[in-house]
């Protein structure tokens, strides 16, 4: 069924263009056209999702079970073969690495009969992290990698190979500066909001009323004190001995009987 969303997409389409513009048709048609079109998507979405999250059980497994990896946020970039550069004598080690949108796995490979197992040395957190070219005598392919707690000087197997690692992890740790400037800048404005709603009435408040001391400002704790005007009020009140109307002491000289 899934499979079908996309051919009456292009059914939909390929009548639409074969359809006369005065058609009495065509309305209803655009309309299922955008309706399909929006289904095809969300399951397009749903299909992604569910290839990564089987991607990331697959690693999963080959991790041993050793780096809780399976999470909907996490997402594989990159993996791959490369060399360790020994710094006692400068001889190379396999070692393999995944690359995820939130850290980079160093792994050792494992003596396996049936399908390649890994064991993780190094989690290096994507935040903090940089990676540079270098340029050593007698030794080409080479870069380095600088985490906060450990740095690692790696060797491709070839130039472009050597290229496409520095470039893939440099955009992956700029992609990650972005999405966390734009999450401090949502959470920032979010709080300023909880801080002084919208509703709130001290924003509400004119200025005017606040420098007047006018009864329409609001402040914490004047609550109790409007109550005790009013209450205050209430006991000064009078009755007029000629026409029985009541009023009180601040009103009296105003009224006239």
């Amino acid at each position: 069924p899934v499979q079908r969303i996309p051919r009456y997409e292009l059914l939909l389409k390929d009548y639409l263009k074969k359809l006369p513009e005065i058609s009495p048709d065509r309305k209803d048609s655009l309309k299922s056209l955008e309706l399909i079109s929006t289904a095809a998507n969300h399951s397009n979405a749903a299909i992604r999702k569910m290839e990564k999250m089987n991607k990331l059980l697959e690693v999963y497994e080959r991790l041993g079970g050793e780096e809780d990896i399976v999470n909907p946020a996490n997402e594989l970039i990159k993996e791959g073969h490369i060399h360790k550069l020994s710094a006692k004598n400068g001889t190379t080690q396999d070692r393999y690495l995944f690359l995820f949108n939130s850290m980079l796995l160093y792994c050792v490979p494992k003596l396996r009969l049936i399908g390649q197992k890994f064991s993780v040395r190094e989690n290096l957190n994507i935040a903090g992290l940089q990676v540079q070219e270098i340029v050593k005598q007698n030794v080409s392919r080479t870069f380095l990698i600088l985490g906060k707690k450990r740095s690692l000087e790696l060797q491709a197997r070839t130039e472009e190979e050597k290229k496409d690692w520095v470039q893939v992890i440099q955009a992956t740790i700029e992609k990650h500066k972005q999405n966390s400037e734009t999450f401090r800048a949502f959470n920032s404005s979010f709080s300023r909001e909880d801080e002084y709603p919208p509703d709130s009435p001290i924003l509400n408040t004119s200025s005017s009323d606040y420098m007047s001391g006018g009864e329409n400002f609001s402040s914490p704790g004047g609550g109790d004190s409007s109550k005790k005007s009013k209450l205050k009020r209430d006991k000064e009140k009078h009755s007029c001995k000629s026409c029985s109307e009541t009023f009180n002491s601040i009103t009296k000289g105003d009224r006239k009987s």
